[in-house]
């Protein structure tokens, strides 16, 4: 919603110095552009954030996917040691957190397009099935 706001922000600003300028306005005028190329720079940079975000989204997938089965076959298959299991559980609560953490960034109204839906299919790890 934040890149919306930013993008419709620009377009009525850059209408408003044409409008001010047709009517030989200066001071609005210059409000106007100043406006304009403010949160047209703003946009900008938002839209190089999308297109870095959204290329590496494949390889954050990845990453993502290779976490998850990576701690859920340690689990399944009890490949751990009786004083590992610490670290083990550190692992999953860390995943935990992160995962919720994502899950949450990607759910939010304003800024949830710059997080794109690399969990998708993931799940949180559940503490009780460490033996």
């Amino acid at each position: 919603m934040l890149f919306i706001f930013c993008l419709i922000a620009t377009i009525i600003f850059i209408v408003l110095a044409f409008i001010c300028d047709r009517n030989d306005y200066d001071i609005p005028t210059l409000i106007s552009a100043a406006g304009a190329f403010a949160t047209g720079v703003a946009t900008v940079i938002m839209v190089i954030f999308l297109l870095i975000t959204y290329i590496e989204c494949p390889k954050t997938e990845a990453r993502w996917q290779e976490c998850y089965t990576s701690l859920n076959t340690r689990i399944e298959n009890h490949i751990y040691y009786p004083w590992d299991r610490g670290d083990l559980i550190e692992e999953v609560q860390k995943w935990n957190e992160d995962f919720a953490a994502q899950e949450r960034s990607h759910n939010d109204f304003w800024v949830g397009i710059f997080n794109p839906e690399s969990i998708e299919g993931l799940d949180k790890i559940d503490l009780m099935r460490i033996e």
